[in-house]
């Protein structure tokens, strides 16, 4: 196993948190760019205390993504940073043998076997994971969903007007609609 790192957080170059087991506890195997290493905490006590870093749990990502994509089975979670990060757990976080990876270093996926789907990552290794490639596709089309809609929420735009004859400010909202200055709705 070689050396194990104590603490860890996830970044940008992060593309995989994998599961290793050892008769004395669990562990997680780092992928990140070319380089592999191993940190002494479980996959899920790894993304939950980076999670923590970036001020949230990985309880509150999770009802956060419920909160904004409805009561999804095993909801991908966002990890807030500049940018944002986006991670799908391939079965339930809570499972020993879950795996995490991050949406932005998903280059593509592939059928294996009936059960069993291929990742390949934007370094060009792949993992094989124990999952259907439609449930794996799903579980992808939830994370850019939540993307798309954080993405949405955080980029509004405000326009802004002056009226020469009468000096009044216009704002137009993200749902298009006008207000005066006051917040007032004009139309």
């Amino acid at each position: 196993m070689g050396s194990i790192k104590e603490k860890f957080v996830i970044r940008r170059d992060t593309m995989a948190i994998l599961p290793g087991f050892t008769t004395s506890g669990n562990y997680s195997k780092v992928m990140e760019g070319n380089h592999n290493f191993c940190v002494d905490l479980s996959p899920y006590q790894l993304m939950n205390e980076s999670l923590l870093h970036y001020c949230s749990d990985l309880k509150g990502a999770i009802r956060g993504t419920k909160t904004i994509l409805g009561n999804i089975h095993i909801p991908p979670v966002r990890i807030n940073g500049n940018p944002d990060m986006y991670w799908i757990p391939h079965k339930s976080p809570k499972q020993a043998d879950c795996v995490w990876i991050a949406l932005h270093h998903i280059a593509d996926i592939d059928y294996y076997s009936k059960n069993h789907t291929s990742v390949i990552l934007s370094n060009g290794c792949i993992i094989i994971l124990e999952i259907s490639l439609k449930q794996l596709q799903f579980r992808i089309d939830s994370a850019e969903q939540l993307q798309y809609k954080m993405k949405k929420k955080t980029d509004r735009t405000r326009t802004f007007m002056l009226d020469p004859e009468y000096g009044m400010q216009f704002i137009r909202d993200e749902y298009n609609n006008y207000r005066n200055k006051d917040l007032k709705q004009v139309f």
